[in-house]
């Protein structure tokens, strides 16, 4: 007779971690002050291959934000821009080791962040049963 307990066999299991990285301090271009430097650089992991970056910054005429990224052993970085204080970087490599800048840019002036360096997740093992 067919069992009624169910079978682990069509479930995936999967686990969803959220972690959070916050970097303090923040270094500027050349000799500007650090008011309009972007701190508290925070990744939000969301899936392995999307993370969320946000900042703060104490200048709020800041006209925009350029969010370069690159996993750390690339000499390709790519450039997001934006005025929002938060982005989200997608289609990234699962288990690799990116590096994170965010420079404000107002006036002409450039104030970049230090460099964040973070890991993105691992894929989820799929956890299949076998059928007895």
């Amino acid at each position: 007779p067919p069992s009624n307990r169910p079978q682990l066999s069509s479930l995936i299991a999967m686990v969803v971690w959220v972690m959070l990285l916050v970097i303090h301090g923040a270094t500027t271009v050349g000799s500007m002050p650090a008011g309009g430097t972007p701190e508290n650089i925070t990744v939000v992991f969301l899936l392995p291959d999307k993370v969320k970056v946000s900042w703060t910054t104490a200048d709020d005429k800041v006209e925009k934000y350029d969010v370069m990224y690159k996993p750390t052993d690339a000499r390709v970085v790519r450039v997001v821009a934006g005025n929002s204080d938060s982005v989200e970087l997608t289609q990234l490599k699962p288990d690799t080791q990116y590096q994170v800048t965010v420079t404000a840019v107002r006036g002409g002036r450039k104030y970049r962040s230090r460099p964040v360096v973070f890991r993105t997740l691992e894929v989820p093992k799929t956890v299949v049963e076998p059928t007895i």
